[in-house]
């Protein structure tokens, strides 16, 4: 009988890679072949310090993490336990702790080249993360190089952009030409964005397109319609 290997996933609220996650998982599945792997859905932490010290981290016998502040990574360090680190937004190093990087200037580039190939878009914009500062130099890493790449790539191919006001993106989407080709930098977002898309009687894909990040099929298969998604 095979030894059992728990795997406990942990992110922000909402923030995870499906398609990483699965990466990390077959890492632990590869280096433990001779154990059953399974592993648990994403135990939500916030990012605040005082938050974090009330935060029970469960006991597994691995660890997939992403966005997570360096209190909860050194509350985790010091379980002993190997843990694979999703794009990291600061440098990590130390015995059992790796990473696993993603392609963010990739991943946006593909997904406004996806929107651009249509020729459709008379004009494009970008959304972020309701939680996100209304001040870009605050914005995590991860965000700025979407948001950078997605106006850059535009940019070269004669287009501009429009960044939603996170929260309130209804208030500037009915002002702009259609079809509006709409980048959500990440599945969640997008997902988010949805319901109140609807609500403007928009039509998808005559009056907007839609892509997102990261592949979170989550969300993107079980929508309707269902959401594009790029994951590099």
């Amino acid at each position: 009988m095979k030894k059992a290997f728990t795997i406990q996933i942990i992110a922000t609220p909402n923030e995870f890679s499906t398609a990483r996650i699965h990466q990390g998982i077959l890492q632990f599945a590869a280096e433990h072949p001779s154990c059953l792997v399974s592993w648990h859905n994403p135990a939500q932490i916030v990012g605040d310090r005082t938050a974090d010290a009330r935060q029970k981290i469960p006991e597994a016998d691995g660890y997939i993490v992403c966005r997570i502040s360096k209190s909860i990574l050194s509350r985790l360090r010091r379980k002993r336990r190997p843990v694979i680190y999703i794009d990291p937004p600061y440098p990590i190093s130390g015995k059992n702790l790796r990473s696993l990087y993603i392609d963010n200037d990739a991943i946006a580039a593909t997904a406004t080249l996806h929107l651009l190939s249509t020729g459709r878009c008379r004009s494009f914009a970008i959304a972020l993360p309701p939680s996100t500062s209304p001040n870009t130099s605050d914005l995590p890493p991860w965000i700025s190089r979407r948001l950078a790449t997605f106006i850059r790539t535009l940019r070269l191919a004669g287009k501009s952009c429009v960044q939603l006001p996170p929260g309130n993106e209804d208030s500037i989407l009915p002002l702009l030409e259609r079809p509006i080709g709409l980048y959500a930098v990440n599945d969640t977002t997008l997902f988010q964005l949805l319901a109140r898309i609807k609500k403007l009687n928009f039509h998808i894909p005559n009056d907007i397109l839609l892509v997102g990040s990261d592949n979170n099929t989550e969300f993107c298969e079980h929508t309707k319609p269902s959401l594009s998604s790029i994951d590099i």
